[in-house]
């Protein structure tokens, strides 16, 4: 395909913004900043299938913090507009990777994995009058008891 011909756009509202800032972009910002850390040798070495066993895959991964290989490049040039992804809401600016290698240097790799926690623990529902997202998620199971905390949501 010729460069230019196919773009994808995600369309989205000021809640968009806000998830792609606080969790895409940090999510991007943190695998970078320990790539960065093991590359420059701050953290110990690690083998290559450790460093890309994929954390969201893989309960109990070593590598939380790795999302998924180029997903750092990805989120940097749909945020500098380099990318044929788009997005018709506000993306933020581009989280410093070298401040966070700076101010975590003296962080150990459990360090880095304990304080990995995707969005901070924040929930984000749909703006009203869509439903929360519990119900959305029990609208597309067909169990009547689903084991999961409606508080947590």
């Amino acid at each position: 395909m010729p460069p230019g011909a196919f773009t994808l756009t995600f369309e989205g509202d000021q809640k968009c913004s806000e998830i792609f800032r606080t969790v895409v972009q940090r999510d991007a910002a943190w695998q970078a900043a320990v790539d960065l850390s093991l590359e420059r040798q701050i953290l110990p070495s690690l083998s290559w299938v450790t460093r890309r066993l994929d954390g969201w895959a893989h309960i109990g991964s070593l590598s939380k913090w790795h999302v998924l290989e180029g997903f750092p490049q990805a989120v940097q040039d749909i945020v500098a507009g380099k990318s044929i992804v788009k997005c018709n809401f506000d993306v933020g600016e581009a989280w410093d990777v070298e401040k966070l290698v700076e101010e975590r240097k003296d962080w150990t790799m459990s360090d880095w994995k304990e304080r990995w926690k995707r969005g901070f623990g924040v929930r984000f529902d749909p703006d009203p009058p869509s439903p929360k997202y519990l119900h959305l998620l029990c609208d597309n199971t067909f169990e009547t008891n689903v084991p999961i905390d409606p508080a947590a949501f």
